[in-house]
């Protein structure tokens, strides 16, 4: 019987594509439907709502994948059998007046995924100046409906895998940019790339490879029916804690609580070493770290992109145009000025150290940048964005010595006498009208109370942001008090209210806010401001050239806009200003900063500022706990960044395994009869190896076969020894062979590939990429 059963395979002759032709074609259109059916979904979502023409586009899109299919099945009896794919352009091209409105559709279409960033992300990105109508939008729908079902064909009836794969990952970039996360529409292009990563690349159609696309579109089916808006939303929650994992190992830890009130008892945890600074003129620096602008539910933050588009869009690149810089507007504010008043230029070199670099730690007078490549990050501050911060930077900058209450502005700023004076308050009239729309903002609640408290009993013969600054602190010192020791909020309080008529205890964080807050409903535009702080007696008392700043010294002011000259500090915190006689004495005092090498007694030390009491530092539980905490960060980061890299160890796989196979086809369709025959070969021989089987053509044939019969229950005993004769005969006999000895080659080394024996996990890969690499081309 086993006799028998070895001649059998002599003269079998296995189906190959033509055989299951239809079969074939079936499964290929169902994978397109699939692709077609999920970005269709996605298109459809985009528009929320307002397209409402779904049987035609689905017409549509069911006509282009048709005469594809005809397409295919007349391939062989037509010559021009493929131009039967653009039947339905022909149509829609007639049926729409030759496309007429696409164009603005597809403007409104992109101004809709705009709109939807914009809301998603708080962005800022400006729209197409269109106007289209319903027509408009519906005409390039169905463009593009049939657009994505001819490519869906071309992609599924190729298997470019890799192709379909960046297809199908840039529509799912767009629904999560845009926010319209449709659980379906990925269900059905993961189960078409599914689809096509199981199958082979012949494309037959097999039950187990069927089984399998409809068992992973029902799962994501099911799972976009009971998995709650909420929950999806907890992957870009995560997403957002990988961001904040990889900005820790680019950057460093956040050691400034960001604007979170919340935290204001850790503003001077950290006693490590942060930065070291070397100055030439001894003055008090304000650093500037965080800036915040918009204030909710306790937190500071940053001002949105949304801020910069609408009718403010292209505001900040015209402002450059004119050359006008926000966050250098102080010192171009002293360049158009009598230069005999101007204070000095300073030279400062900055080191970070166990700060976070993100930040470009900068005084409010910035200059230039001498070294370090840094990025202006929109009118609030300097930032790194390289990949590798910079960790040293020298800035130049012009202030003086006097504290920014006392600056007032010159005259020529509204009577300007020179062309550059007049181009200059210009644009500083642009951007203060700007600032004046964004930085006075405040919740009506928090308003009422700070009318109440700072401003209706207030009366002033010269009401401006130096009287209205005393006022704040006068105010604020006799209703509440300086701690570091921050205790915890009712729940339901807002944290400035709170430390205002509740505990009435609170630190620089709460303070500033206070006084941007105060500020704001008084109409001077004021913002949170977080950084580092280095009081001109530090300077005038340190050993060396070069200070160390440590967590200590992290603090937290208001900044305010003067009219014509810029964002200044302004300090309310007990301990970091000076009082009010003193301030009277330095209007009529020279503002000239000394030099670190004179180190001369200063005039105004530190025996003239306000009290600071309450410091206290944390206990050592406390320490631990911080200590505990940072560990489990570190190693969330290092999870994160192996998560990232395993992934991106596979594209890079998947990438070079896409590529080594379009070499591959590439080649084999170049190639002469008695070279593809070689390639066969040799493909075989290297995939017996992986599995353990040695064997060479020629050699112990008999036993070959008899281990391979063993091996793969698909292949029966006789084949190989059936197929080695075949190649003997071409490459010993120089014998071309016939298209069923080809197919029965070909067929084997099928087999050896798609058997379901030999598929552990490490098998898998092993086959998946290893075989490929070996047979590359």
């Amino acid at each position: 019987m086993r006799n028998k059963k070895e001649q059998i395979p002599v003269q079998r002759l296995y189906m190959d594509r033509n055989q299951n032709r239809y079969k074939n074609i079936i499964w290929i259109t169902f994978l397109a439907l699939l692709l077609t059916g999920g970005i269709f979904l996605v298109i459809r979502e985009s528009w929320k709502g307002q397209l409402s023409a779904l049987p035609v586009c689905i017409l549509t899109a069911g006509a282009g994948i048709l005469c594809c299919v005809l397409a295919e099945i007349m391939r062989e009896r037509m010559r021009f059998a493929t131009a039967i794919a653009g039947l339905p352009w022909i149509v829609l091209l007639v049926f729409t007046g030759a496309f007429r409105g696409g164009w603005t559709g597809a403007q409104a279409w992109i101004n809709m995924l705009i709109s939807q960033w914009n809301t998603a992300n708080a962005g800022g990105l400006a729209l197409f100046s269109v106007q289209a109508s319903m027509h408009d939008a519906f005409v390039f729908t169905l463009i593009l409906v049939l657009a994505v079902a001819e490519i869906s064909w071309f992609l599924a009836d190729g298997r470019h895998l890799l192709l379909a794969n960046v297809f199908c990952i840039l529509w799912v970039i767009l629904q999560l940019l845009c926010g319209v996360l449709n659980p379906a529409a990925c269900g059905f292009l993961f189960a078409a790339l599914c689809g096509m990563c199981v199958s082979d690349d012949e494309m037959i159609f097999t039950r187990n490879r069927a089984g399998w696309t409809i068992g992973v579109l029902i799962v994501f089916c099911i799972f976009g029916r009971v998995v709650s808006e909420e929950e999806i939303l907890a992957v870009s929650q995560f997403r957002e804690s990988v961001q904040e994992e990889i900005h820790k190992i680019r950057y460093g830890e956040d050691t400034l609580p960001e604007g979170n009130l919340y935290l204001a008892s850790e503003l001077k945890a950290d006693a490590r070493e942060m930065l070291k600074l070397k100055t030439e003129q001894q003055k008090t620096l304000y650093l500037r770290g965080f800036v915040g602008s918009v204030y909710e539910d306790g937190v500071w933050e940053e001002p949105a992109d949304a801020v910069y588009g609408g009718e403010n869009a292209g505001m900040l690149g015209w402002l450059e145009e004119n050359s006008f810089d926000p966050l250098c507007q102080i010192s171009d504010y002293y360049a158009h000025s009598d230069e005999e008043k101007n204070p000095d230029k300073n030279e400062i070199q900055i080191r970070v150290t166990g700060a976070s670099r993100y930040y470009v730690y900068t005084p409010a007078a910035v200059e230039d940048i001498k070294k370090g490549k840094l990025t202006e990050d929109k009118d609030i501050r300097f930032c790194n964005k390289g990949f590798f911060a910079a960790r040293n930077y020298t800035i130049e900058e012009t202030s003086g010595t006097r504290p920014a209450e006392l600056m007032v502005t010159e005259p020529w700023v509204s009577t300007p006498e020179s062309v550059e004076q007049k181009q200059y308050s210009e644009t500083e009239a642009v951007y203060r009208a700007f600032v004046y729309d964004t930085y006075r903002d405040v919740d009506p609640e928090t308003r009422d109370l700070v009318q109440q408290m700072f401003w209706d009993d207030y009366e002033s013969d010269s009401d401006g942001i130096y009287s209205s600054i005393c006022r704040i602190r006068d105010v604020l010192k006799e209703n509440v008090e300086y701690t570091e020791n921050i205790e915890e909020v009712p729940d339901g309080e807002d944290l400035v209210r709170y430390f205002l008529t509740g505990s009435q205890r609170g630190n620089a964080m709460l303070y500033a806010s206070a006084a941007v807050d105060a500020l704001r409903v008084h109409g001077i535009p004021a913002r949170y401001v977080e950084g580092y702080y280095i009081s001109e007696s530090d300077l005038k008392n340190s050993q060396s050239e070069e200070i160390i700043l440590t967590g200590e010294n992290t603090h937290a002011w208001a900044e305010a806009y003067f009219d014509g000259i810029g964002w200044l500090p302004l300090d309310v915190t007990p301990g970091y200003y000076y009082d009010a006689v003193t301030l009277q004495k330095m209007v009529s005092t020279p503002d000239v900063a000394q030099k670190n090498a004179v180190l001369k007694d200063n005039s105004f030390g530190s025996q003239e500022v306000t009290g600071l009491d309450g410091a206290g530092g944390k206990s050592a539980r406390e320490r631990l706990t911080r200590a505990a905490r940072d560990v489990g960060a570190i190693c969330l980061g290092i999870v994160a960044v192996l998560l990232i890299l395993f992934v991106a160890v596979i594209i890079v796989c998947e990438v070079i395994r896409n590529v080594c196979l379009w070499t591959d086809r590439k080649a084999d369709r170049g190639a002469s009869p008695r070279e593809k025959i070689l390639r066969t070969e040799k493909k075989i021989y290297s995939y017996l190896a992986l599995v353990g089987i040695r064997a060479r053509l020629g050699w112990n044939t008999e036993e070959t076969d008899r281990l391979i019969a063993d091996f793969f229950e698909e292949i029966e005993s006789g084949e190989y020894t059936r197929v080695c004769n075949l190649i003997e005969k071409v490459i010993y006999g120089e014998i071309e062979l016939e298209p069923h000895e080809e197919r029965t080659v070909t067929s084997f080394l099928n087999k050896l590939l798609t058997s379901q024996k030999f598929m552990d996990r490490r098998a898998w890969l092993r086959r998946r990429y290893t075989y490929v690499w070996m047979n590359r081309k």
